[in-house]
Formats: structure tokens, C-alpha cells, sequence
């Protein structure tokens, strides 16, 4: 508005310069108090504000001086960025940005949240325009850590979603050499509503890194999650490109280190690393992408508060790492309700800052899209206790890893987590363990839950008595078509692999829901939840992880101990081994017996664990001392229908370990009379005398088994059925060691299906 006579001066003023430009009288003279202006660089763009005539200017920056001298504190009740002179005036164009060339923003956004924050001005800074896009090109300080704690609290319309046309808020951090915000020092801090984009998005939104159909490059090294074309230091351990980071100037600093901080003039001169721990913060109702980490805590090495964080309702997608957490003394991480997308790992404790970060709290309702790993955590006794509630991931890749080192360590637990693993495929690879690895003990269980859509196996790098499993239902992506894999997926529960087959594990535990095949007729049968007990017949051989069989009539509810057939191939005895695209060759030992392979494997249908890399075969076929068998994981396409392995595979050191994929009970309650004199087993049937059973329960060339450690009855090698079933009595291939009337005849073994 055009300045008049004194006496005409109005309250209301266009803009800022307006005021600038204007004679104000006194109050003495008549003058306000008080003026408004209509806008900040135009009328109407929103940063109209009211402004208090003061005797000098305040600390803060938010103040004008008019032509007359007069100073104009900022008065109003509400901040909005345009008060400060911030512009809106980034675009986005089909979810990318147009260019990143609109106003910088900084030192507006700055000076307002320094306003707020140490002078009280208003009581949150308001972002009321929907759709705006701030460009920014350093990081934001909600407080710096010095002259006691202080509050910032920031409001938004809400997520964005990349900043579509949602009625959301996003601020573009146009550098990739420090975080976007930075919350130093403060206590209850409230970021809710305003989403941020950095420089990597289009990184990660180019090269589709994460899609299920496989990225344009290899995503599943995590070096490749970051543009080459940021700084160096925007992947490092003390200074990732983060869009949040809690207390990354607290302790000594790194070495490369962050920027140095412009301090305001009113916190006087500072050091620049050192400063105060946070506490209690926020993030909320926010769309986060392209960083290399969405949200840091303690980055520095630091180790001291930085605790009680909380994320709510965001999205984070386009990011190496999600949420990582630095320090011990964490503790209270609860992230609830927040989607993540096209991530390589969401959960983080052991890649920045001290590398011992702690979560300690339950991570409840969240889902994952297209991440490649859910978490990533060093010692379970720092990080734990983790609970996953109803946690939902599709196209995904592994699990991730643990790498537990304590004696003390906690526990991790998942409850009704679905985990969908479209992301294994021929194209990215699929991965030789999907949770690993395990050094010390350490709880981890699944309540309920789903593992879904896996090619062929899930393998879970701990031993059973480490990690349980309760109901969870094991759901392969197809069908299995032949005879060999049936007989596998059965002794896996429908894929489920642990280390070493849990051969060096107390059995039992596990409560798994599976669909198994009739392994005579090789019909899908229905589903089954099985643990720790199992009904068996011959046609429905064993989970090797199942700790009692139960004859299929269930008469005998207790059942019998499932045999502890696992066995173990010493590599540096095989000869002739090779890997030829999936296939596996080798020979056996001369002199190893048709007994041998039929009792302890390698038979087919049996299944090899490789204690090197964690890879498994199925075997397929078997030729005088000549084994084949098939891999199931830890493979990658490489074109003209070969593959390679993702980890190569040793073959003249380690072990195979052999988990036999043939071992049932009968029917009906079964038992018979034993003589040291007779290769006939008399008197067979129930204890009721009922046989008639065992001509379709048993067959010829079956192995009855006993284990030579828990009794001497009957050597192995001597168990072989060697003439037809007949209701009454069995022939065996040797003589029993002990007479004995009236044993149970408790574990068989059938012969594997025919050469694939």
C-alpha cells in the first residue's frame, strides 16, 4: 500500500517491503502499535503476519525495520515458512522433480524454526499451503545443542506421497554432505506433516532398484543403493546423507565429519561437535525418500540419550537404510503404522555411529514393498528385546541378518508378521540364507505369522533351539512337480531350512502349518500343522525337525521319537565334485553300502546342507556311488538359461549335512517279538492282536531302524525288510542282538523315489 501523510498511515500493509518503505509516526505521535501485512513478497502468498513495535530488533530475525527506524517484532500467533520469506516454488513433474532449481530456501526456514525454537515465536511453525515444495540446499537445525534443551515443533498437511498431488508439504535437500534436519539437544520434539526428498531418489527411481521384475542393476550389493555422483561422504559411517538426523554433532567428531555449523549470533561462538543429547522425538505423518538413510540416530559415535525416538504413520522409500540407530543408550525406538518402500534395509543397529545401536522397543503395524532386507542388528543384548507385531512385507528379499556375540544375548520376536518373498528370482537371485547368522545363542520366535512365495526354501541360519516357530504357515511360490521334491519338502515342513538342519539342536519346539504330498499317490494332501508331534504313515514321511511321530490312527497320542537321522559328508573324502549351473555331482566313498545310502543318505529326496555358504540341494538321483542333487538357493541367472552362485560353493573342504527325507512310523500302533536265532520278527501287530494293517503300511525293502545308541536290538544295516509284507510277521536282512518279546517296532525307513 502506497505510504501517505502521516496521519493517513494505515495499519495494513502489502508486503514486507511495503513496511520497509514506509514513515510509521510514534506512538507518541498517534502511531501502532501493531501492523499486519497482506502478504510477505506479494499479497495473498501467505506470509501476511502480525508485527509488535519494539524499542530495538530481537534476537531472532523475524523483524522489520521501516523507513522511519521502527522495529516490527513478528507477533502473530501462527508461523508459517512464507512469514519468514520462504517460497513454495519447487515442482514436481509424474513424481519426479522438474528441476531443482527454485528459491533456496534456507536461511527462511532457518531463521523461523530459530525463532520458535529459542524465542518461543508461535507455538509450532505451520506449513498451511498444500502441495509447496521448499528447496533447500543445507541442513536445518531444530536446535544446537546449546544453552539447555530446547523444543522445535513443525506441522504439515500431512504425507505427500512423493509429492503427487496429495495435499502435502516437501522440502527438497538439494546437497547430499549432511542430514536435511538436524534435531540437536532437544527435548519433545515434534516434526508431523512435512515430508523431505533428496538427491538419491532419482537414483533409486531410475534403476527400479528393489522391483520385483529385478532392477536395471545389481541391488542386491548395497554400495550400488547410492548415486555415485553424491560426495563421498553421503554413504559414510559418521556422516550418511540422512533426512533426519537425532544428534549427529554430540561427542567428539568423525573423521570426514560433517559441515560446520553456522551458529546464530545469539548462541555466541561454539564449538562445533560436543553438543547436548536429545530426548522424546517425533517424526510423524511424513514422506521420506531418496537419502541414504531416511532417519539416523547419533550417527557421530556419540553414546548418550538420543532415546524415547518415535516414527508414526510415514513413508519412507528410495533409501539404503530406513531407520538406523547408532548407540547403546537409545533404548524406546517404537516405530508403529509406517509403510517402507524400495529400501535395502529398514531396520539398522550395526552400520553407523558406535555400530551397537538399540531399538527396545515394539516396531507394530508397518509393511514393506520392494525392500530388500527388514533388518540389519548387531548384538541382540544391545538391541533387544525386538518385537515385530503385524508386520507385513511383499516383494522382499530376505529377512536380514543378526549377528549375536554376547552370552547375554535377547530376543527378537515376530508376531503375526507376514513375509512375502516375491523378490527372489532367477533375475536378482535367490539368496542362500534369508536370516542369518548364528554365532552365540540367541531367542528369536515366530508367532503365527506367514512365509510366502519363496522359490523352493526359507533358510533360517539358527539352530531350533534357538529360533521357534508357532503355527507359522510355509507357502512356497508353486507346486512341486517332481517325486524328489515332495519327498524334500515334506522333511522341510514345505521349505523351512535351519542351520545344519538342526542336527546339533534338541528337537521339538517348532509348530509349523505346511501342505504336505501323499508321497505314493504325489498328490498335494490338505493342510497340516504339525509340532512337536506328528501323525506319519508311509506315505507321509517325517519333518526332520518334528520331535515325536504319531501312527496315523492317532491311537497312541504320545507317539515315538522321531529318528535322528541327519547325517554328515566329510567333503575331503568325495571325489568328483563339480557345480555345473544348479546341478551338484559327486561321488561317494568306495565301499559306502546301498545300506548306507538308504539309512543315512544321500538318497533322493534327501536334502544336502552345505556348512560353508548355508546352500541346499535336493537330491535327485543316485547311481551306484554317484550323487546328483539340485540347488535351491543361493543362485542367480546369468543368461542362456545357466546360473551362477551368489556365494561359491567349496567341494574339497566343509561338510554336506544330510537330512533323510524317508523316515515314518506305521499306521497302527505295530510290535513283534525279536530272537537272537530268527531273521523273522513274530507276533507282529497291535497289542490286540490286529495285523491286517501292515501289508499296506509296510512295504518291502523298508528299513526298520533302530538307534544303535539308545538300544542294540537291532543294528541298522540288519533292518531291511527282505521278503513281502505278511500280516503277522517281518523278515529282516540280520540277526537281532537281544531276544526280546513284545518290542515296538517304532521308526522305518523307505527307499527314495526313482531317479529324476
Amino acid at each position: 500500500m502506497q505510504a501517505g501523510p502521516l496521519k493517513a498511515q494505515p495499519l495494513l500493509y502489502d508486503t514486507v517491503a511495503s513496511v520497509r518503505a514506509a514513515r510509521v509516526p510514534s506512538v507518541g505521535s498517534g502511531g501502532a502499535t501493531h501492523i499486519r501485512t497482506a502478504g510477505y513478497h506479494i499479497v495473498g502468498d501467505g506470509g501476511g503476519a502480525l508485527y509488535r513495535r519494539v524499542a530495538e530488533a530481537p534476537g531472532h530475525a523475524l523483524w522489520i525495520q521501516s523507513l522511519d527506524g521502527s522495529f516490527w517484532a513478528f507477533a502473530d500467533i501462527i508461523l508459517t515458512p512464507e512469514m519468514a520469506g520462504a517460497k513454495g516454488d519447487a515442482t514436481f513433474v509424474s513424481g519426479k522433480p522438474a528441476s531443482w532449481n527454485g528459491t533456496d530456501n534456507t536461511t527462511a526456514l532457518q531463521n523461523a524454526i530459530d525463532a520458535h525454537t529459542y524465542f518461543h515465536v508461535a507455538d509450532r511453525i505451520s506449513f498451511r499451503k498444500a502441495n509447496e515444495v521448499y528447496r533447500i540446499t543445507k541442513s536445518l537445525h531444530c536446535g544446537y545443542g546449546v544453552g539447555g534443551f530446547t523444543t522445535t515443533r513443525i506441522e504439515g498437511p500431512g504425507t505427500d506421497y512423493r509429492g503427487e498431488g496429495f495435499n502435502g508439504a516437501t522440502i527438497l535437500c538439494d546437497f547430499s554432505n549432511a542430514p536435511g534436519v538436524v534435531f540437536q539437544g532437544g527435548r519433545a520434539n515434534r516434526w508431523k506433516g512435512v515430508g523431505l526428498r533428496g538427491r538419491n531418489w532419482d537414483w533409486g527411481f531410475n534403476h527400479v532398484l528393489g522391483a520385483v521384475a529385478g532392477a536395471s542393476i545389481d541391488d542386491t550389493l548395497v554400495a550400488n543403493w547410492l548415486d555415485p555422483g553424491l560426495v563421498v561422504e553421503a554413504g559414510g559411517r559418521h556422516t550418511p546423507y540422512a533426512a533426519f538426523a537425532v544428534d549427529p554433532y554430540s561427542g567428539a567428531a568423525s573423521s570426514p565429519a560433517y559441515p560446520l555449523v553456522a551458529y546464530p549470533s545469539f548462541v555466541g561462538s561454539q564449538t562445533q561437535y560436543d553438543k547436548a543429547y536429545s530426548s522424546d522425538t517425533l517424526i510423524e505423518d511424513c514422506y521420506i525418500g531418496g537419502f541414504d538413510t531416511g532417519i539416523v540416530v547419533q550417527p557421530s559415535g556419540a553414546d548418550g540419550n538420543g532415546d524415547f525416538t518415535k516414527v508414526r504413520t510415514c513413508l519412507i522409500e528410495y533409501c539404503r537404510w530406513a531407520i538406523s540407530v547408532g548407540q547403546t543408550q537409545s533404548r524406546g525406538v517404537h516405530v508403529s503404522d509406517t509403510n517402507f518402500s524400495n529400501v535395502f534395509c529398514i531396520f539398522a543397529t550395526d552400520i553407523h555411529g558406535k555400530q551397537e545401536g538399540k531399538f527396545g522397543a515394539p516396531i507394530t503395524n508397518c509393511s514393506a514393498s520392494e525392500c530388500l532386507n527388514i533388518l540389519s542388528f548387531g548384538s541382540t543384548s544391545i538391541v533387544g528385546p525386538v518385537e515385530l507385531i503385524n508386520f507385513y512385507s511383499e516383494g522382499g528379499w530376505r529377512i536380514g541378518d543378526v549377528s549375536p556375540t554376547t552370552s547375554d544375548e535377547t530376543s527378537i520376536e515376530f508376531r503375526g508378521c507376514q513375509f512375502a518373498f516375491d523378490g527372489q528370482n532367477d533375475v536378482r537371485g535367490v539368496p542362500a540364507k534369508v536370516m542369518g547368522s548364528a554365532n552365540q545363542p540367541v531367542t528369536i520366535k515366530f508367532d503365527g505369522g506367514v512365509f510366502s512365495n519363496f522359490p523352493s526354501v526359507v533358510n533360517l541360519d539358527f539352530a531350533p533351539s534357538d529360533l521357534k516357530l508357532d503355527g507359522t504357515l510355509i507357502v512356497p511360490q508353486s507346486t512341486r512337480t517332481l517325486a524328489y521334491q515332495m519327498f524334500a519338502h515334506n522333511a522341510t515342513g514345505g521349505g523351512l531350512i535351519f542351520n545344519m538342519l538342526g542336527s546339533l539342536s534338541i528337537r521339538g519346539g517348532q509348530r509349523l502349518k505346511y501342505v504336505p504330498y501323499n508321497l505314493d499317490t504325489l498328490a498335494a494332501a490338505g493342510a497340516v500343522i504339525i509340532g512337536p508331534r506328528q501323525l506319519s504313515n508311509r506315505s507321509r514321511c517325517s519333518c526332520i525337525y518334528i520331535e515325536k511321530l504319531v501312527e496315523m490312527s492317532g491311537a497312541d497320542g504320545d507317539g515315538v521319537y522321531n529318528s535322528p537321522l541327519i547325517g554328515l559328508i566329510d567333503k575331503t573324502l568325495i571325489t568328483h565334485a563339480s557345480v555345473s549351473d544348479k546341478t551338484l555331482t559327486f561321488s561317494m566313498p568306495a565301499g559306502y553300502t546301498a545300506a548306507s545310502f538308504q539309512l543315512y543318505g544321500p538318497s533322493n529326496g534327501d536334502v544336502l546342507w552345505d556348512s560353508s555358504t548355508g546352500s541346499v540341494f535336493f537330491v535327485s538321483d543316485v547311481k551306484g556311488l554317484e550323487v546328483t542333487a539340485v540347488l535351491q538357493n543361493n543362485y542367480k541367472a546369468v543368461g542362456g538359461g545357466h546360473y551362477s552362485t551368489l556365494t561359491p560353493i567349496p567341494l574339497t573342504t566343509g561338510y554336506f549335512y544330510v537330512g533323510v527325507s524317508r523316515v515314518y512310523t506305521p499306521d497302527y500302533y505295530l510290535q513283534g517279538d525279536f530272537s537272537t536265532r530268527s531273521l523273522t520278527i513274530a507276533n507282529c501287530g497291535r497289542s490286540d492282536g490286529y495285523n491286517a494293517f501292515m501289508t499296506t503300511s509296510l512295504a518291502r525293502n523298508d528299513y526298520l531302524y533302530y538307534d544303535p545308541i539308545r538300544t542294540a536290538i537291532l543294528a541298522p544295516a540288519n533292518g531291511k525288510i527282505n521278503a513281502p509284507i505278511v500280516a503277522g510277521s517281518l523278515v529282516v536282512s540280520g540277526y537281532p542282538g537281544l531276544t526280546v518279546t513284545g518290542k515296538r517296532l517304532e521308526i522305518f525307513i523307505r527307499p527314495g523315489p526313482v531317479n529324476a
